[in-house]
């Protein structure tokens, strides 16, 4: 499970302060030096973007007050080709429709999303590039988002059954898929609770590399056992996982991923 470091924080410029989260990978890699950390406006105080200094074990050195800082209320149809983090993507899509675009890519389903503003096209590229960079460490390919320009956001589905269908304002017009979204949610709100957007992206990955990594064990595992009690299963993942915590739930989806990635493979006698 990530390790966090709890860090007070003081603006610099107006004396507000708050409690802020930091995943201890960002101090991990640095062994010498200073770290620096953006902290952008609205996350200590409502007014000012400025930069927290630690040494390489998370302890507070000082401040750094940035000279120019771009406004951060951008409209949707400003963000054009920078770089995406995730509070854009929840911008453009919702909390809901973010979650859903995320349950699919995780678990393979195709994606269609559906635009009308000649606008929405400048982010296409930087949607398309967050997604690749999100699952860049996953060994397994996923399908690329399709994007079609339609004059009707709510089209009927007629051929796309099988995709999750959504439209630029983030209304879901087809889900594939039965199970719920409880991993997704909970890998989602535990970057949300992160200040900082590359650190979001950070935990974000590293909780993707984790699910996958435990799943392609259970596959392995299910490939040279041919009956596993669930007992048996939950032991011998907290033996290949020590720090790791395995629920039914969790399990339940590791066997799904399984069966989304290798149809070939159906779990036979699953916990």
């Amino acid at each position: 499970m990530e390790e966090f470091k709890k860090i007070t924080v003081i603006c610099p410029l107006c004396n507000e302060t708050k409690d802020i989260k930091i995943p201890m990978g960002v101090f991990n890699k640095k062994k010498l030096g200073t770290v620096k950390i953006n902290i952008p406006k609205g996350s200590v105080c409502s007014e000012h973007d400025f930069l927290i200094l630690t040494d390489p074990k998370g302890r507070l050195l000082g401040y750094e007050i940035l000279d120019v800082v771009l406004d951060s209320n951008k409209n949707r149809n400003d963000i054009g080709s920078k770089p995406l983090s995730l509070l854009d993507l929840r911008k453009f899509f919702g909390k809901r429709g973010l979650l859903h675009i995320f349950h699919a890519k995780l678990y393979g389903y195709p994606i269609l999303l559906l635009y009308k503003d000649k606008e929405f096209q400048k982010s296409i590229d930087g949607i398309k590039n967050f997604f690749i960079n999100l699952f860049s460490d996953s060994p397994l390919i996923r399908i690329p988002i399709k994007f079609e320009q339609s004059q009707e956001l709510n089209r009927k589905i007629r051929k796309e059954k099988e995709y999750l269908v959504i439209n630029e304002l983030g209304e879901i017009l087809n889900v594939p898929w039965k199970e719920n979204d409880d991993i997704e949610r909970k890998m989602l709100q535990q970057a949300f609770d992160i200040i900082n957007h590359q650190e979001q992206l950070f935990l974000l990955k590293n909780s993707i590399s984790k699910f996958i990594t435990e799943s392609l064990y259970v596959k392995d595992l299910y490939e040279t056992i041919k009956s596993l009690s669930r007992d048996e299963l939950l032991r011998k993942l907290n033996i290949k996982f020590k720090n790791a915590k395995f629920s039914n739930n969790r399990i339940k989806f590791m066997i799904i991923f399984i069966e989304r990635f290798f149809i070939h493979q159906r779990i036979k006698n699953k916990p």
